[in-house]
């Protein structure tokens, strides 16, 4: 397909070469067609630079909002983790303060976790070690 456009343009080059040179009627209507020609090409040109500078420019923000978007959901989430945190942390020590109120010296924190009949096991077996 390639080739096929390259023999094309090719072909009407020469044409308009060899035209160009002969002495035409026409070669004043090839010069004008050739600066209009020409201007086309630089306006195409210039239009394509604009382009890929705006798709640049596209391409920069997207991922620099990206970036700030992330960098903000980021934020946002350790912000509320850490406030997660802070809460269990507030209600354990206060848990723990209620417990140490209400659990006598004597008794291990951890025992508290395990049900009636596992703490007299427990007790039992510490009876018998004693």
């Amino acid at each position: 397909m390639l080739s096929i456009l390259f023999l094309l343009s090719l072909s009407i080059g020469l044409l308009t070469l060899i035209s160009f040179k002969s002495d035409s009627s026409n070669k004043e209507d090839l010069k004008n067609t050739l600066s209009l020609i020409s201007k086309d090409l630089k306006s195409i040109f210039k239009n394509l630079k604009n382009l890929l500078l705006v798709v640049f420019k596209d391409l920069l923000n997207d991922s620099q909002d990206s970036i700030q978007l992330s960098n903000s959901i980021y934020s946002e989430e350790k912000a509320q983790e850490e406030k997660t945190n802070n809460n269990t942390t507030m209600n354990s020590i206060n848990s723990l303060n209620q417990e140490e109120t209400s659990v006598p010296k004597d008794l291990d924190l951890a025992i508290n976790e395990f049900s009636p009949e596992v703490i007299q096991i427990i007790n039992e077996e510490e009876e018998k070690v004693a």
